[in-house]
């Protein structure tokens, strides 16, 4: 059988429903319809035997999701051949490596992968452009050469080898048979009511057994229609559930973990939904626990609508999903099918249904497949074997891998589970050694190894996975013994970073530990499970942590935060990261990750920046956005500040009026003010008010010509933020430093002889006493050979403290109007005094005012 032949028949009356759709990161959309598929489809193939392609070969696709990823993969079954999929995300030498592994006769690939690949020659292998209607890339080949050897062993009833991990040594290719592919699915279907009404949002990989089992192929031999995404972030998500309505969502734990802390972060922002949500949540999740009856679908019908509203079923594998976030779905009313399967056993293999969901396990095994659990342990725990008819026929070309994963038939998975009372499987751990990311993705710790070897100084190297705090995934560790003692670490450390530079992600090393002796078994294999225990006792203290921790003694820099959280989702070694890293092109943090950054990022400061991400973004930028939000885009300091006008100083006086009316208010040296030449007043800084009480005797004439620097912050939008902006004569600057045409806005303002306000301390005092004065004010003053002011504020602190959200209106313990004394001291002129000089001299005055 073929499934090009089974995806025709299910489709001839659907050939102008909309097979699959894409949206672009600039928002357009491209669709394609079933019989715009098949037609493209059948140009691919005649592309395909134009380079000389018969049945059996084998075909590499390796390329991002897209509609002409499924054309390809149609046009390569319907010639009989073999689809090779590999991980687009892998680096160029990965590629390769699996290109030449593969023995295929041509690639699919797109222009952006193509840049990995030019190495390969156009005598090798003819590469063609899945973009451009399957023609070969301009300047290849168009046919294969005369001695490019015949494939020997080309299998037609393979449909798909996928290059995994999985439970085997290094990356094997996994071979899929067309039956077994279409049996798999049909049962899926049929066991969770899918139909060909189904929307399907895909965001995984087509590349991964799970891509193709529940989205590729799925949404074909259902019938349904499918929908991809360029690139994730949060707001295209976001749009994307609205526009589309999907019915069916298939992804990974991390996804469903971050909409979990979005959708409670917004429910906790209002008292009213906070109440409602703690009230009826839990009486929600027990009414359908105990009847199955969903009211959760009805309660909580606002966060179904953020989902599109027609969202049926959840579907969650690749890794562990932690049970409080199961049971916050299931009591909101949603489907999640948490599933268990390998690359190697098809998925689904063990997994929840649409009409039984439970979130304590990952359910009973599907239809025709047996489960045993094997070397049970005293608590009925063992590993996990399978026999399934669903199962891979092998590993390409590879006898002694096939021999290994089997024992009298049943698949030995490395995952180690016990069956509760009712017959539910619990996943508990793994008994192999294989590493297991965040994104679920198996990593073989020899494949690590290798790309570590010959580093100086360095006796023995054994990567380990070591399960991350307070999650369900590992990080990657390792454990290095040295040559000699007297070897220095720090170069150790240096090498290990210039290895992992042109590694991808998944192979770079979080954490390297010190010790003396590897714990070997007595055929000197590591003993893993030891080096795990070593560095979970020892957490926080392996050498790449000593800088962090030497660091966090003292009080940690925005900075030093964001690159934590970076590092920690990342899955990256600190060495690797600075501020001038690029989180993209140079980190690899990939879409989800850059999803859970901008969410802790907005939990922590309360500032969004997934919408300010750009290819080359530096850590850097992502800093200056948390700081100053505002800062996005460059400000536009010519026109600050705005142009006052009459209107403005009425509004300003009234408000003048109103303080002398509510408050006693007395201005002492006013006269101390230069009305001949610009001047900078520096004063202490205790509340909101300031402003008014400093300027509260300024004729026309001073108050049209007066500006002061504000936090960037203060400049939005909003009507009242930008008259405020134009009253006061705001110019825009970020707290704690002076950046350069912020400092030549000011500077131009005070030679054209206008007054400039300048609180030197920076930001409003906590406690109503002077802080340490900064010096850009002195910096100022000399630039433009003005003078300073003095001034002390008294008494603003006690009508509108920093913290408080209204001032207080009288004085009511001592039944009387607050009082506010405003004292000008004489001016200081900056001749001849240095930055720290001047600093010091205003400090000083400021001071002696107060007293």
């Amino acid at each position: 059988m073929n499934l090009y032949n089974v995806i025709i028949g299910k489709n001839t009356e659907n050939t102008d429903k909309i097979a699959a759709s894409i949206t672009m990161d600039n928002g357009e959309q491209r669709s394609y319809s079933y019989s715009m598929l098949f037609e493209k489809a059948k140009l691919y193939a005649e592309r395909l035997k134009n380079v000389g392609i018969v049945n059996g070969d084998r075909i590499i696709i390796v390329a991002d999701n897209s509609p002409e990823w499924n054309i390809a993969c149609l046009s390569i079954m319907k010639l009989g051949c073999t689809a090779v999929l590999i991980d687009a995300s892998l680096t160029t030498e990965e590629i390769l490596r699996l290109i030449h592994k593969s023995d295929a006769k041509c690639i699919y690939t797109t222009p952006k992968i193509m840049e990995k690949l030019e190495c390969v020659t156009c005598e090798e292998i003819p590469v063609l452009d899945i973009m451009n209607r399957g023609n070969p890339f301009k300047n290849r080949t168009s046919y294969i050469t005369k001695n490019t050897p015949e494939i020997f062993d080309g299998d037609e009833n393979i449909a798909f080898i996928i290059y995994s991990s999985g439970t085997t040594k290094s990356a094997s290719g996994i071979m899929h048979t067309h039956y077994a592919m279409n049996e798999t699915i049909k049962m899926t279907a049929d066991e969770n009511e899918l139909s060909c009404e189904e929307r399907i949002l895909s965001i995984l990989p087509s590349s991964h057994i799970y891509g193709v089992v529940c989205g590729l192929l799925g949404a074909m031999m259902l019938g349904a229609s499918i929908h991809y995404l360029e690139s994730i972030s949060n707001e295209i998500l976001i749009a994307t559930f609205k526009q589309y309505k999907p019915t069916v969502f298939p992804c990974v734990p991390k996804i469903l973990e971050l909409f979990q802390k979005q959708i409670i972060k917004k429910i906790e922002s209002k008292k009213g939904t906070k109440y409602i949500f703690k009230v009826f949540f839990p009486i929600c999740k027990i009414i359908r626990k105990k009847t199955k009856i969903n009211l959760g679908k009805v309660i909580f019908k606002s966060i179904h609508k953020g989902f599109g509203g027609d969202l049926r079923v959840i579907t969650s594998a690749g890794a562990p999903l932690d049970e409080s976030i199961v049971e916050f779905y299931y009591g909101t009313g949603f489907n999640v099918l948490v599933t268990y399967g390998l690359t190697e056993t098809n998925i689904p293999t063990i997994g929840n249904r649409f009409r039984n969901i439970v979130t304590n396990s990952c359910g009973k095994a599907y239809p025709n497949i047996e489960v045993r659990i094997a070397n049970k342990d005293d608590k009925g725990a063992g590993e996990i074997y399978i026999k399934s008819p669903y199962m891979m026929k092998g590993y390409f070309r590879e006898p002694l891998a096939d021999k290994a994963a089997f024992e009298e038939g049943w698949f030995k998975t490395g995952d180690v589970a016990r069956i509760d009372y009712k017959g539910n499987i619990n996943i508990i751990g793994r008994c192999k050694d294989n590493i297991v990311l965040a994104t679920g993705k198996k990593v073989a710790p020899d494949d690590i190894e290798s790309k570590y070897i010959n580093i100086s100084g360095v006796k023995e190297f054994i990567a380990c996975g070591v399960p991350s705090s307070g999650a369900d995934y590992d990080e990657v560790h390792a454990f290095i013994v040295k040559d000699s003692s007297l070897i220095n670490s720090e170069d150790i450390l240096r090498e290990i970073q210039n290895k992992g530079a042109q590694l991808s992600l998944y192979m770079k090393i979080l954490k390297v530990h010190f010790i003396d002796e590897i714990p070997m078994t007595s055929l000197q294999k590591p003993k893993r499970y030891l080096l795990k225990k070593y560095a979970l006792e020892n957490e926080g203290k392996s050498k790449l942590d000593e800088k962090d921790s030497q660091s966090k003694t003292n009080m940690l820099t925005i900075g030093q935060e964001v690159i934590d959280i970076i590092i920690k989702i990342g899955g990256l070694n600190h060495i690797l990261v600075n501020n001038d890293s690029k989180l993209f092109c140079e980190l690899g943090i990939d879409s989800l990750g850059a999803i859970e950054i901008s969410l802790q990022i907005e939990e922590k400061w309360g500032v969004r920046i997934d919408d300010a991400f750009y290819q080359d973004i530096t850590i850097s930028e992502i800093v200056e956005i948390v700081k100053c939000p505002q800062r996005r885009k460059s400000m536009a300091y010519d026109i600050y500040p705005k142009n006052k006008t009459t209107a403005n100083y009425i509004l300003f006086r009234f408000h003048c009026i109103l303080a002398h009316l509510l408050y006693k208010v007395n201005i002492k040296n006013h006269n101390n003010i230069p009305i001949d030449s610009g001047y900078i007043i520096c004063a202490n800084h205790v509340s909101n008010f300031d402003y008014l009480w400093l300027t509260m005797q300024f004729r026309k004439e001073q108050f049209l010509n007066f500006c002061c620097m504000a936090k960037t912050e203060l400049f939005n939008k909003s009507l009242s933020s930008q008259l405020l902006a134009q009253v006061c004569g705001m110019i825009p600057v970020d707290r704690g430093r002076l950046n350069s045409e912020a400092m030549k806005c000011c500077v131009r303002q005070l030679k054209e002889k206008w007054g400039l306000l300048i609180y030197p301390e920076g930001t409003r005092s906590n406690n109503g006493k002077i802080g340490l004065l900064k010096k850009g004010a002195a910096s100022l003053a000399i630039e433009a050979n003005v003078p300073i002011i003095p001034a002390y504020v008294r008494g603003s602190y006690n009508i509108y403290p920093k913290g408080k959200k209204l001032p207080k209106l009288f004085d009511w313990k001592h039944m009387r109007k607050f009082n506010v004394d405003v004292i000008y001291g004489e001016p200081i002129h900056p001749q001849n005094l240095t930055i720290e000089a001047l600093t010091k001299l205003v400090e000083q005055s400021i001071v002696a005012l107060n007293s």
